[in-house]
């Protein structure tokens, strides 16, 4: 059996502080995810893969139990996960306690990895810095590090004076904002147990310093390692959309979606249907209700997955439908035929530069002969839209047809907000609506044709009376939310 490079690695896996200005109850940033993968996990795995540490230790300077919940599910790493947490004095310190929480794991010449969890790597860098760790002897340090394209980087990371003719690192200095550096260096670094000690003697004196900056301070030379992928420091919000945008540009065409069609009794109309959107999508779920006809038969027959189970209503069977989808995008249809997949067509690309689409019926000119979508009931639903952007101002999407159930987003924007969902009926439409603008989530609308059913009765509209009664469900559940936000 091979012998590992390094026996032990660290990922700093949560801070004192919230996720991006949110709750402090808010999971950490670290476990947002990109590709349906927590920045985590992704970061765990990178380390795993290119150097097979026999242990890999998550540093919690906060929230540990949710770190701990969350690595039970991480898969495919051979190392062992253990989570540890820093003491209070290490957590008010910040990364340097990160560092000095490492002390006691690590002898002073014992070689380890540390790696912040809240980057987002493109590219098999990784493998080349383990490559570059291999080739060095007698080091301090080797520090990874990309070229600035502007100084922002430099301010937001730590900036490194790099020597190209021999590959060393002369100088780091953290936050630069001097407007002359020319590599900034990133949360992977390699480094003899020798620094975690120094962080501990800093912490434990409570004097403030960078981890990084430290590193200075050692006896031995810093080679460096450039990488040369696509790379993201996740802060903030607009910093997870770039990193998913990345993952997201990379695919060529329309991406693999997933749909999910809630069914009561739909037997008249649910094959037609699956064979339409199966012609656009990789899987089609449908989550039948305990149908007492046949449309779990020809659901199936026609090539769907179907579930059948006892559900609340219609908001319940989509959020469960959701849960079990495995595509990049997810998205929601009618089982009456009122949307088509060529609808869905028109949706997807959209997605490019945002992280969901909502389809709006109330274009008069594709409302389609048969359709149940008369003045009053589109005005309704404008005036509904419109009091659900004026109550969050300060999100740019306008809605203009919150109750349209034809819907797509991204898995990372269902992710997001899937824990805050709680409606079992139609009043989830909305809820998914205002639960993306509180997360932050980008938004389009798209006009599509609304059709005619090709079978049965609406459960939720299809007369004045029970598109009444639904409306009233959403508005109470969009004051309700309101309020408690």
């Amino acid at each position: 059996m091979t012998e590992p490079m390094v026996r032990k690695a660290f990922v700093m896996a949560s801070g004192k502080g919230s996720r991006f200005g949110k709750k402090p109850s808010a999971p950490p940033k670290t476990l947002s995810t990109v590709g349906g993968v927590s920045l985590l996990e992704r970061n765990v795995r990178l380390i795993d893969q290119a150097f097979s540490p026999e242990i890999v230790y998550l540093v919690a300077g906060g929230a540990p139990e949710i770190v701990r919940r969350a690595a039970r599910s991480f898969s495919s790493i051979r190392a062992k996960t253990i989570v540890i947490e820093a003491t209070p004095q290490e957590r008010q310190a910040g990364l340097l306690g990160g560092f000095a929480a490492i002390a006691k794991y690590v002898q002073p010449d014992e070689t380890f990895i540390a790696a912040l969890g809240d980057e987002y790597y493109e590219g098999a860098d990784h493998k080349t810095f383990a490559q570059a760790l291999a080739e060095h002897n007698g080091f301090s340090a080797l520090c990874a590090f990309k070229p600035c394209r502007t100084q922002k980087e430099c301010k937001r990371n730590y900036s490194l004076v790099y020597d190209e003719s021999t590959r060393r690192v002369s100088s780091i200095r953290e936050k630069d904002g001097s407007g002359q550096g020319r590599f900034f260096g990133l949360g992977l670094a390699a480094a003899k147990g020798e620094l975690a000690h120094l962080c501990r003697d800093y912490c434990e004196r409570g004097a403030k310093a960078s981890p990084y900056e430290l590193i200075n301070a050692l006896p031995g030379p810093t080679p460096g390692c450039q990488f040369a992928g696509d790379y993201v420091n996740v802060n903030t919000t607009e910093d997870l959309w770039t990193a998913r945008d990345l993952l997201w540009r990379k695919n060529k065409g329309l991406p693999d979606v997933d749909v999910v069609i809630p069914a009561l009794n739909e037997e008249q109309c649910i094959e037609q249907v699956v064979l339409d959107f199966k012609r656009v999508c990789k899987q089609v779920i449908v989550m039948d209700n305990m149908s007492e006809d046949l449309t779990a038969e020809k659901a199936r027959k026609a090539g769907a997955l179907v579930v059948t189970r006892s559900m609340g209503g219609y908001g319940d069977a989509i959020k469960q439908g959701l849960e079990l989808c495995t595509a990049q995008a997810v998205a929601v249809t009618e089982a009456d035929g009122s949307f088509k997949s060529s609808d869905l067509e028109k949706l997807l690309p959209c997605l490019v530069f945002h992280d969901a689409v909502f389809g709006s019926r109330t274009s008069e000119r594709l409302i389609q002969p048969g359709a149940f979508m008369p003045y009053l009931v589109r005005m309704a639903n404008r005036t509904v839209g419109l009091f659900l952007s004026l109550l969050w101002p300060w999100h740019p999407a306008k809605f203009t047809d919150v109750g349209c159930s034809l819907r797509v987003m991204r898995q990372d924007a269902f992710l997001d907000i899937q824990s805050s969902l709680v409606g079992q009926g139609p009043e989830f439409a909305p809820e998914v609506a205002l639960e993306l603008m509180a997360h932050g989530l980008r938004i389009a609308e798209v006009p599509i044709s609304y059709r005619p059913r090709l079978g049965g009765g609406s459960k939720l509209s299809g007369n004045y009376k029970n598109s009444a009664r639904t409306a009233l469900r959403m508005l109470r559940l969009i004051i309700t939310k309101r309020i408690h936000k």
